[in-house]
């Protein structure tokens, strides 16, 4: 271990777990958590993660400060989460298709709109604390690779982490859940999911509720990870799940 990993590591008290975190990503990550905290005032309350063993972290995606947010939930147990993030912001020659555009809207903001010298750089700093690439367009492929990258980090022992929703959404809403977490879920039945709501609204507040396995939860995960995540968040979005989200969420077709 260098001078400067062991400098990084002593400064965040992070416990990297593997040879593949490198000090100039978690130094990175520190310091986007620091500016958040000092535009946002970012509090963090509920359950700590687990400080060893694997768990899925499952959260809601407001804004492109939600993994630093993720950098600080791990790091309050000393830990690095590997989180989930589209293929194309870690590979910047990655292109995704028409449909996934349309679909998830185009965000005009430094991940997206800048120059591919400097999506390279920024690249660089995810893929440094071990980020998992996932495609986000839906094919058979895509789903398997998904469910391999996801079981081999927990059988390893790590930290996992995954936003419940495809896109961000500004406004702190629960919409639009994505099935692939259940898959996740169901392929790996007694790891812990911790259930973390990220506030949209100013001061920002991340809470982190009791875990649950799939097992637990089998008979209506989604319902019962909307749930969780939603008692997380503000009183209007924990209302316009139960109105208006949780209604039609319902009526969705289980898995096979």
């Amino acid at each position: 271990m260098s001078l400067l990993e062991r400098v990084v590591n002593r400064a965040t008290g992070i416990n990297p777990e593997s040879d593949g975190i490198k000090w100039y990503s978690v130094a990175c990550f520190e310091a986007f958590a620091r500016m958040d905290w000092l535009l946002h005032r970012t509090s963090y309350r509920g359950i700590h993660l687990p400080s060893t063993g694997p768990a899925l972290i499952v959260s809601n995606h407001t804004s492109m400060w939600d993994t630093a947010k993720g950098y600080r939930m791990g790091q309050q147990s000393k830990r690095i989460i590997r989180t989930f993030t589209r293929a194309s912001l870690l590979d910047p020659e990655t292109m995704e298709s028409k449909s996934v555009l349309a679909r998830t809207g185009h965000k005009s903001d430094i991940l997206n709109s800048s120059p591919r010298w400097l999506k390279h750089i920024i690249a660089a700093i995810p893929q440094g604390v071990e980020a998992i690439p996932v495609a986000r367009g839906g094919e058979i492929r895509d789903i398997r690779n998904f469910l391999k990258k996801g079981r081999e980090r927990l059988e390893a022992g790590l930290l996992v982490g995954i936003f419940v929703q495809e896109t961000r959404h500004k406004d702190g809403k629960l919409a639009d859940l994505m099935r692939g977490v259940e898959l996740l879920a169901r392929d790996n039945p007694d790891v812990p999911i911790y259930p973390a709501g990220i506030s949209a609204r100013i001061p920002h507040r991340v809470s982190i509720g009791k875990p649950f396995t799939y097992r637990q939860a089998k008979d209506n995960f989604m319902i019962f990870l909307g749930d969780s995540i939603a008692n997380q968040l503000d009183p209007e979005i924990i209302n316009d799940w139960y109105v208006n989200q949780r209604p039609s969420l319902l009526l969705k077709t289980k898995l096979p």
